[in-house]
């Protein structure tokens, strides 16, 4: 008979002395001032160097979270990932000589406050074939993602049911500053046999999203809890730091 050690670790608690495993995805982001996107592997000492991987991605997102971050040349500034405005988050800073730290843990609300050239962004948790990456929407992308989302909901679709295609277009601002943002488009329908492969995967991503989000709600809830390891911090580079889009101009947040 098969043991199972998830059930005899819940059953001896084991989630109040372990940490949850600390789980990294490639992360792909788009280079704002090329119209190229960028994916960042796993390594054995963190991410590595970005490397060029085109001008079109595709899969099927199984998970969408938030994060707060802000890059100057003197510190770089990261929340944890959450899911909602209404979340409590933690905030920490790493100098420009390295070495990181919490500064902050409170409501989203308070956080915008005290620190506000911090910027939202979206994280598409993304299935490329049977890999999952990371990718990071922010600035104008922000918009074209939640008219993306509208276009769905008012197709009656889910995320996980479609191919995403995601691809950068210019655009220029008021001041006449051109730039790529990301574009999102309804690729294809998934078929069943690939929804059962996409449902499984995203039923295992739930399990280790539940457990980070017992964890920071725990050390957020408790000031004098121990500090909690710091989040990845990937370089910039030179993608670019667009107005920030956190809250839609106008209708309802396809995730409220």
């Amino acid at each position: 008979m098969a043991v199972n050690k998830d059930e005899l670790a819940a059953m001896m608690g084991e989630e109040n002395i372990v940490r949850p495993k600390m789980q990294q995805y490639p992360i792909i982001r788009l280079q704002g001032n090329k119209g190229e996107f960028m994916r960042l592997d796993v390594g054995k000492d963190g991410y590595e160097k970005p490397k060029a991987v085109g001008q079109i991605i595709e899969g099927e997102i199984i998970a969408v979270r938030r994060q707060l971050s802000e890059y100057s040349k003197n510190y770089t500034r990261s929340s944890n990932e959450f899911d909602s405005p209404l979340n409590e988050i933690i905030v920490w800073e790493r100098g420009a000589t390295g070495g990181a730290g919490e500064i902050f843990r409170g409501s989203y609300k308070d956080a915008r406050e005290k620190f506000q050239t911090l910027r939202s962004r979206y994280l598409l948790y993304m299935m490329q074939g049977e890999d999952v990456v990371k990718v990071v929407v922010k600035g104008a992308g922000l918009k074209h993602l939640f008219e993306y989302l509208a276009e769905l909901r008012k197709n009656d679709r889910h995320l996980f049911e479609v191919k995403t295609r995601i691809q950068p277009a210019q655009e220029s601002n008021d001041a006449g500053m051109s730039y790529y943002a990301m574009h999102f488009s309804n690729a294809a329908e998934v078929d069943e046999v690939r929804l059962e492969g996409v449902a499984a995967k995203l039923k295992g991503f739930h399990e280790v999203l539940k457990q980070l989000r017992e964890m920071y709600a725990k050390k957020v809830a408790d000031p004098a809890a121990e500090e909690i390891p710091v989040v990845q911090l990937e370089e910039e580079g030179e993608e670019e730091e667009l107005p920030d889009l956190h809250e839609p101009s106008a209708g309802p947040h396809p995730f409220n």
